[in-house]
Order: C-alpha cells, then structure tokens, then sequence
C-alpha cells in the first residue's frame, strides 16, 4: 500500500513540476488612438486610428542584456501583434522587449518587431510610459506583470519626450505617433 501511494505522489509531483517548470505567459496589451502624428509622412495613414499592440512572453524567460534599471528580452516570432486600423501583423522574427525601472519617472516598456505584410517588409515600435513603480525590480530577473495591471496612456507630442508612441518603418520611411488609451498586464 505505501508503494503505491509514494508512487502516487511521485507521478503527481513530477506532474506538478513538469507545469511549474513550463510557467504562465506574460500578456501585455495597448490599445487606443494613435494621434498626434508626431513625424514623418504616415503613408498607412495610421493618425487620428485606432491602435492595438499586444505581446506575449514566458514569465520564466532570462534577460538577454541587463543593467541595473533595465531588462531586455526576447519576444518569440509571433509573439508581438500589431493592429492599426484594420490591419494587423505579426513579428516574423524574435521582438526585442525592454522594461525600464527607473530610480525616479514613469516605468517604460518597449518593444520593437519586423513583419511582412503583403510583400512589405517593415518595423513596428512602440513605447508605453507606466506609472512610476509600476514594477517590482523582479522584472529585471524575468517578465512580470505591473501594478495597477490597467493603467491610462498618455499620448507623446515629441519623439523623444515624454509619453506613449508608436512608431512604424515602411518604404524606408519612419512615421511616429503618440498613443493615448490604455495598457493592460494579464499572466495566464
């Protein structure tokens, strides 16, 4: 009898952590209203639309480059989804994906992916500014989710100021715009 049990329980514990060692995945999604356009010519006329990004990761994934307020990982081919309007792409190759904790501001995701659509090749970005210490600095060990898990956007009037944006490279060109709307982190 205790063989079977102590069976029993090693079948259920290696079932257990074969799950455990497999982990959740980390879902972040933007969505909201691309505007103002900030630069360049726009020629998906993506200003004044709507916007949606959404990112998926292992919550087990490791840093590809780490400082001490910042972690980069590696989004697989696919796991970065694009919608502008009503088309929408996805990552044809590993997106780059960089949580920023800094000492004092707005936490910052960022997130960069290449995709093919109808034979063109392009680039898509964007950068989400969180509440400050949205973050724990568990996020620069491996992906987790911010706190509040929804937060409001505030779109970018400048490239390189303040705020969210996003940003698009087709035919050579880069268009980008702030984003206003909201950010949400689910792990599932």
């Amino acid at each position: 009898m205790n063989k079977r049990l102590f069976a029993f329980s090693a079948v259920v514990a290696f079932g257990l952590c074969s799950a455990l060692a497999q982990g959740a995945n980390l879902t972040i999604t933007a969505n909201g209203t691309l505007d103002p356009k900030i630069s360049g010519s726009d020629p998906l006329g993506a200003a004044g639309g709507s916007g949606v990004v959404t990112l998926t990761i292992s919550e087990t994934a490791k840093p590809t480059k780490k400082t001490a307020t910042s972690a980069t990982y590696r989004v697989p081919a696919g796991g970065l989804v694009a919608t502008v309007g009503s088309t929408t792409v996805k990552s044809n190759a590993p997106a780059n994906l960089k949580f920023t904790v800094p000492r004092s501001g707005a936490d910052i995701i960022y997130v960069s992916g290449t995709f093919t659509y109808d034979g063109i090749k392009g680039t898509i970005t964007a950068t989400l500014d969180l509440a400050p210490k949205s973050f724990t600095k568990a996020i620069l060990k491996h992906p987790t989710t911010f706190s509040p898990a929804s937060q409001a956007l505030t779109a970018a009037t400048t490239a390189t100021g303040p705020g969210s944006k996003g940003s698009y490279k087709v035919f050579g060109g880069t268009t980008v715009l702030g984003l206003s709307g909201t950010v949400t982190a689910s792990s599932n």
